[in-house]
């Protein structure tokens, strides 16, 4: 009986180009990566992690990590929305190392567009604050983080990775105990825009 005729392996490789992924116009459209797919739909959900260093030259808030995912194609270039920010792990175990005081809220709010975001923020202090105290700032974070959520999804999100809103909480929190610093230390967007998607 003949062998039957052995096939001949296709090298998918071969068959992938490399597309150009880019930052939103919020961060200047950088190119933030390259990645390799059969045709360019294969690309669309496809995520990018950056630090702030990486993505714009900031040095000092290298330990934000941005998230990044495509939603589109132009030609051959991936467009991408911003999917959330983390700071990392060995700064946020620096800056809550020695305190007797951490204040933590998580949550979930939507801004003026229509981004659904949820978001973990701490204020820390190295004194012991009444359990009293820790209620008015997590009412007060909550309060401005609520009341930052009226603007459009760009602007918030700049305020919240660049420190802006947390330094707008500190000042206000530091009148009901004296805490050392506000972060945000997490951000997730749970939905978007059906225009975005």
């Amino acid at each position: 009986m003949a062998n039957p005729k052995k096939r001949r392996k296709v090298d998918t490789w071969k068959t992938k180009r490399w597309y150009k992924i880019v930052a939103p116009k919020m961060f200047g459209e950088k190119e933030i990566g390259l990645t390799p797919a059969s045709k360019p739909e294969a690309v669309v959900g496809r995520t990018v992690a950056l630090n702030l260093y990486n993505l714009i030259g900031k040095r000092d808030l290298q330990y934000v990590k941005i998230g990044f995912k495509v939603v589109g194609m132009n030609g051959e270039t991936a467009i991408t929305a911003p999917i959330g920010h983390e700071y990392q792990r060995s700064y946020v175990s620096r800056i809550t190392r020695r305190i007797h005081t951490l204040v933590r809220t998580i949550p979930t709010i939507v801004t003026s567009d229509g981004y659904k975001i949820q978001l973990t923020a701490i204020a820390v202090s190295r004194g012991n604050a009444h359990s009293s105290q820790e209620f008015e700032i997590r009412k007060l974070m909550n309060e401005a983080i609520g009341e930052a959520a009226s603007q459009p999804f760009e602007k918030f999100f700049k305020s919240m990775v660049f420190g802006e809103l947390a330094g707008g909480i500190y000042k206000k929190a530091r009148k009901i105990f004296p805490i050392n610093s506000v972060h945000i230390i997490k951000s997730e967007v749970l939905e978007m825009p059906k225009k975005e998607i």
